[in-house]
């Protein structure tokens, strides 16, 4: 989902790769951090989640994700009986040193 960006040769050390804690508000998504050799990868499971609902920000050296799913109801539709509540997923990291925040982008 966003490509963490580092230089070629600099590796994060794990002490530097803390989470901040969230609020009860929201739901944390599920997340696999990868390093490969010139940069880091976070992958987050956010079912339902379209890119124009979610939201990317870097503030000073925390990367926060926040995101709400989705449910497409057409005008013809009623609900007859519903589980599923959508509640926001966020999710917030602390980048190390080594992240060049200029090169961090996003896929969804």
């Amino acid at each position: 989902m966003a490509l963490l960006k580092k230089e070629k040769k600099e590796v994060a050390p794990k002490k530097e790769q803390q989470e901040i804690k969230e609020t009860e508000e929201y739901i944390a998504p599920d997340v696999d951090i990868i390093e490969k050799e010139k940069e880091f990868v976070l992958y987050a499971d956010l079912p339902g989640v379209r890119k124009e609902d979610l939201e990317i920000t870097i503030d000073e050296d925390k990367l926060t994700i926040i995101g709400k799913p989705y449910i497409d109801i057409s005008e013809k539709a009623q609900i007859l009986y519903q589980e599923f509540e959508p509640i926001t997923f966020r999710r917030s990291f602390l980048l190390s040193n080594v992240i060049n925040k200029d090169k961090i982008k996003a896929n969804l």
